[in-house]
């Protein structure tokens, strides 16, 4: 990600999925001109509840009007015998590219 950025950009930390924090070295947000910033979103939401209200009412409009719609790789049925089993393995293999769902009839 560091390398691809531009004069002016901005480097999000958002967090750390792997476990590993990755080390930026200093001179390249200096040489480069992008900035890295810390995003703690779940910090701010609790300071001002007001944003989580924004975000949310943003989110159900994109999914809504179809401008958000995200990629489900992966499938499963809460009614076939294996679906939990198959979605645990594909999910534990990594095998997974964009969502994994486990999806229950509505009634």
């Amino acid at each position: 990600a560091v390398r691809c950025m531009d004069a002016g950009g901005r480097l999000l930390v958002v967090g750390f999925a792997s476990g590993v924090i990755p080390k930026i070295p200093a001179n390249l947000p200096l040489v480069k001109g992008f900035s890295v910033v810390g995003v703690r979103s779940g910090a701010e939401m609790r300071r001002d509840p007001r944003i989580a209200k924004d975000l949310f009412e943003n989110f159900v409009k994109l999914t809504a009007d179809g401008s958000l719609a995200p990629y489900v790789g992966h499938t499963w049925s809460a009614y076939e015998n294996e679906g939990f089993k198959e979605a645990y393995r594909v999910i534990s293999d990594r095998k997974v590219k964009g969502k994994a769902c486990i999806t229950w009839p509505q009634q």
